[in-house]
């Protein structure tokens, strides 16, 4: 499993220690769910890109 706080200083998150032993629950439980997933994922697939623009506002 990852270590979700080590990740969180890596990248420089602010995350107060608290809130990373709250979350670090539901990410690990995330995590193992799709990582159960990716056997039946085929090599061929590729991966769903997103991008929403919305129109600047006029000041």
């Amino acid at each position: 499993m990852p270590d979700w706080k080590l990740i969180a200083a890596g990248l420089e998150l602010e995350i107060p220690e608290t809130e990373l032993d709250r979350i670090s629950p539901p990410l690990e439980g995330l995590h193992s769910r799709l990582r159960s997933l990716l056997p039946s994922i085929p090599l061929l697939v590729e991966p769903l890109v997103s991008f929403r623009s919305d129109p600047e506002e006029e000041p």
